[in-house]
């Protein structure tokens, strides 16, 4: 970072590097999943998810030591600086959300923590060291699968078991949504980072089927998210406050169609994609309060 550089700039790389907006879109997707399931969430359940996320996220900075020398080589000093304290600090926060999701005494709850944390490990690896060993990031569209499905897991299916009574169709929906919205922000991060990925082998939608197939696959899934609120809509399994999401979908479809060049050449738009995300799931959440 420049010497220059402002006090606003290095707070917005501090959160960046500590993946703080991408903790708090969990906490936000957590407390929001929670208002349209009927779940009732105290401050110690809601903290499991920014925790966990913590963890993987961490933990993932530690491992993708080849792509990031060419996606974000400014991050990697630092990251390589302070490798303990990037692993203690993911050790810790996955224990406290074991802890605290164990401290619930809800069958299953500890279980899907511990699933999503397992996920997150098999995502990233365990560093350049033992790069020999299949990790789920290095193969073609799981990559993109195990972590939609590790947030879906987090903030839809955690916050359902502490609900009296959940109807199979709302949560369906609620877990499609979750999944194809951070589906769809995994593959346009796979594009902002096609050039270090390809470089360190991992076989993404656009390094393996190219930038064309990547964009059309980005179009379809928010296709499909736009259909799966529309079937929730039609079922009534969905308020009509729920087409706040739908302008989601054109922002992400906006981002698709004439942003995601430019977005490589300034990851900070990527960043913000995760911002946006967050804001329609807190509107989302408070339209559905009770």
């Amino acid at each position: 970072m420049p010497a220059t550089s402002t006090l606003a700039e290095r707070w917005i790389h501090t959160v960046i590097r500590a993946r703080l907006h991408i903790q708090a879109c969990s906490l936000v997707a957590v407390w929001a999943w929670s208002h349209f399931l009927g779940a009732d969430l105290d401050t110690v359940t809601l903290l499991v998810a920014p925790l966990a996320v913590a963890s993987v996220y961490l933990w993932n900075r530690l491992t993708d030591t080849r792509e990031d020398a060419i996606n974000c080589p400014h991050e990697l000093p630092r990251a390589s600086h302070q490798n303990l304290l990037l692993r203690l600090s993911a050790v810790v926060a996955g224990s406290l959300s074991l802890i605290l999701a164990s401290a619930s005494r809800l069958p299953g709850a500890t279980a899907l923590v511990a699933l999503v944390l397992l996920l997150g490990l098999l995502y990233s690896g365990f560093g350049e060291r033992q790069r020999h060993i299949i990790r789920l990031k290095d193969m073609f569209l799981i990559k993109n699968l195990s972590s939609a499905s590790g947030w879906s897991v987090l903030t839809v299916l955690y916050p359902a078991l502490f609900a009296q009574r959940v109807e199979k169709g709302p949560l369906v929906i609620a877990f499609a949504s979750m999944f194809l919205s951070v589906f769809i922000v995994e593959v346009i991060w796979d594009i902002r980072d096609r050039k270090g990925d390809g470089a360190a082998g991992i076989r993404t939608i656009p390094v393996r089927l190219g930038l064309l197939a990547a964009k059309k696959t980005v179009l379809a899934a928010t296709g499909l998210f736009c259909l799966v609120i529309l079937l929730g809509l039609m079922n009534n399994s969905l308020s009509l406050v729920w087409l706040w999401c739908l302008i989601n979908a054109a922002l992400i479809f906006l981002a698709a169609s004439s942003m995601l060049d430019y977005m490589q050449s300034n990851r900070l738009w990527s960043h913000l994609l995760v911002l946006v995300q967050t804001s329609m799931l807190l509107g989302a959440g408070l339209l559905t309060r009770p």
